[in-house]
């Protein structure tokens, strides 16, 4: 087995101490030669134990020094492996140790630098309070939505934020009792805010852990989608109660009698047209909105299309006297699909002939307008007031709902143009004054015509 320095060191002080007991009771009967050799040695190992205790000294002290710059989190101190005998491997088990727990720290700090980014980004407010309800940490998120400032860590939340739903489940939390959070966050604009209030094991300067949501978008979207399913169910009451009325009329005699029963059938094929229509509107709208509906702009000369668009609405508009004309000079052209086209000029005729009273005029117009092109539609009809101007692109709204079901519209004409125009690059607003008429701008890009 080797022997340590320090073991060796021993065992040559143990055979000078016992040289020199020697020496002392039988020093008269040793030659003098071999005393002074004695002496020698003795001195010699002597030398050598106090030049080891220098080196071995000067190693710990260097060590100390190492191992406190590892403690206060200096990552580059390392000791050096120049020390003599087990300082040299303690240097080098040092090392090793610093080299460790240097990788943990990265390992830790790489993971709290991702902890943070993921509770940073996420969408739900995040809030960690101490038992005394001081706050420990907050997310961007929790900022946003309950205006805290970038100072709020450690003030208590009573101060903060004046909530008495809040601060009711953050008080049951701390009880131990989890608590569900719902509040309206008055505007503007108004917000609803949902989330929980958990208890966090004891132990901890955490105590309370707040995950809220602001649902206001979710709510605006269930309170339309409520709206809708009843607007559809209204809109398709009406015509299926005129045709199950009709049906059962003629089911009863009717039908035998050569008068009425024309009359009714002809009733009968105008209401079953209108679920059509309104059937096939919703079809049309819901293709949109879910993007089955893609346009493919290209660079078209106006004039065509919308020369025809105009002609397949002259009947209707001369059924009421109503006078159509048309203003596109050759050459203009723009960016559009159309198909697009089509849907957006198509709905915002079909409106003006139905709403425009006998002997009016609707014009339909393309002008170039720098580096976009404008296609109008104007009408001399009863004009539309501003308060329902920014509304009458939504999904069954109606600016007189007698009158437009009575003209035989649906309410969903203008959000199918909407959403046609936006979604074929372009986009679709309306101007009107009551008593005068309106008129309704298609605007899209321009595009280098092509013809010579």
């Amino acid at each position: 087995m080797r022997r340590t320095t320090a073991e060796r060191l021993f065992f040559a002080y143990a055979g000078v101490a016992a040289a020199v007991v020697v020496f002392l009771f039988l020093g008269d009967r040793i030659p003098g030669i071999l005393v002074w050799l004695g002496w020698f040695g003795l001195a010699t190992v002597g030398g050598v134990g106090l030049y080891h205790s220098y080196r071995s000294s000067r190693s710990l002290r260097e060590l100390r020094a190492v191992a406190q710059r590892i403690a206060a989190g200096e990552e580059i101190a390392r000791p050096t492996t120049d020390h003599p005998g087990e300082l040299g491997a303690m240097a080098r088990s040092l090392g090793t140790l610093a080299e460790k727990l240097d990788s943990k720290v990265r390992q830790l700090t790489a993971e709290r630098d991702l902890l943070e980014t993921v509770i940073s980004e996420m969408e739900e407010a995040i809030l960690v309070l101490r038992p005394d309800a001081r706050i420990l940490l907050y997310n961007r998120a929790a900022r946003n939505l309950f205006g805290l400032s970038d100072r709020a860590a450690q003030q208590a939340l009573v101060e903060l934020v004046r909530f008495p739903a809040i601060l009711d489940a953050v008080y049951d939390a701390i009880r131990g009792r989890p608590a569900v959070l719902e509040l309206e966050i008055p505007g503007p604009p108004r917000r609803f805010v949902v989330g929980r209030a958990r208890p966090l094991p004891k132990g901890t300067e955490a105590a309370v852990l707040i995950v809220a949501r602001d649902v206001t978008e979710l709510r605006r979207l269930e309170a339309m989608r409520r709206d809708f399913v009843a607007n559809v169910s209204h809109e398709f009451r009406t015509p299926v109660a005129s045709i199950r009325g009709l049906a059962e009329t003629l089911a009863s005699g009717a039908l035998e009698d050569p008068e009425v029963a024309p009359r009714f059938v002809e009733q009968l094929l105008r209401q079953a047209e209108r679920l059509s229509e309104l059937v096939e509107r919703l079809l049309d709208l819901g293709r949109l909105e879910s993007g089955a509906i893609r346009f493919d702009p290209k660079p078209l000369e106006l004039a065509g299309p919308l020369s025809r668009l105009v002609d397949s609405r002259r009947a209707a508009a001369e059924a009421k006297r109503i006078e159509l004309q048309l203003s596109v000079a050759d050459g203009i052209t723009a960016l559009s699909d159309p198909t697009a086209l089509d849907i957006v000029v198509g709905n915002l005729l079909d409106n003006a002939i139905k709403f425009t009273p006998e002997g009016g005029r609707v014009v339909v117009r393309a002008v170039k307008d720098g580096a976009r092109v404008r296609i109008e539609v104007e009408d001399t009809g009863p004009g539309i007031e501003p308060r329902h101007l920014e509304r009458i692109f939504e999904r069954f709204y109606r600016v007189d709902p007698g009158r437009a079901r009575d003209a035989g519209g649906s309410g969903l004409g203008l959000s199918i143009a909407r959403h046609a125009a936006q979604q074929s690059g372009g986009d679709l607003e309306a101007q009107s004054t009551p008593g005068k008429g309106s008129r309704f701008t298609f605007r899209l890009p321009s595009a280098r015509s092509t013809s010579v």
